[in-house]
């Protein structure tokens, strides 16, 4: 969904829109003020009455996508998912339905800065495994139920331009897998698809974990996750 609906922002945009509409007849006009005091109570509820049935409209696509969608795709078992994305320059240029597809796919002339492979969990969404391959080497054929990294984050923030973004490793997709390496590239799509941010790299990432180890790094650099550690180191020059 665009990011305007996720939040809610269109309808507080349009409710504003007509109520200030009618402060400014009820303002600027010198006519009975009595008329004018209901001309401006008429526009906001007219204002507030469309917001509101714009929420309404958002509440039912969500709903749908969160019941709806995911029980198609079980009755399915995911052959309408692609488990393969690969991502270029913050965005996804090839989507591919699975690991048997991907193993027949020549990545030669193909530009990429890394393939995400996802795992399907609708009962348990925090089960989505999803691994980042930067090289098209990595087999993915590797068992994930040995993988899992036994790191928790309490906390993950990404500061840029002066404002502070959550960043969940979690949900929709658990990043936290054994050997994921998270980078200016990870980052510049995660910015895209969850903010619609572009992503420079000129960032601050800001974590603590279950264990209260906290950590501020300043880009550029990779954080690689272990098994029950975070290595971290700077690559600038």
């Amino acid at each position: 969904m665009i990011p305007l609906l996720q939040n809610n922002t269109i309808p507080i945009i349009i409710s504003s829109c007509f109520t200030i509409f009618g402060y400014i007849i009820y303002n600027n006009y010198d006519n009975d003020k009595d008329i004018l005091q209901q001309v401006q109570e008429i526009t906001s509820d007219f204002g507030f009455n469309i917001a509101w049935k714009i929420a309404e409209f958002k509440t039912i696509i969500d709903d749908y996508s969160n019941k709806v969608i995911p029980s198609i795709h079980s009755l399915t078992n995911n052959s309408f998912r692609y488990e393969i994305e690969i991502i270029n320059n913050g965005k996804t240029s090839e989507q591919i339905l699975n690991l048997q597809e991907l193993s027949c796919f020549n990545l030669v002339n193909v530009p990429f800065e890394f393939i995400l492979h996802k795992t399907f969990n609708d009962e348990q969404a925090k089960k989505n495994y999803t691994r980042i391959n930067y090289t098209g080497k990595r087999d993915f054929l590797d068992s994930y139920e040995n993988k899992i990294s036994g790191i928790n984050f309490l906390t993950m923030e990404l500061s840029y331009s002066e404002t502070k973004y959550d960043i969940n490793l979690k949900h929709p997709f658990n990043f936290l897998v054994d050997g994921n390496m998270l980078n200016y590239s990870f980052f510049k799509w995660y910015m895209l698809n969850t903010y619609d941010i572009e992503l420079e790299n000129d960032y601050t990432i800001t974590y603590m974990t279950d264990t209260f180890d906290t950590d501020t790094l300043k880009a550029p650099f990779y954080m690689k996750l272990n098994d029950n550690q975070i290595v971290a180191f700077s690559t600038s020059k």
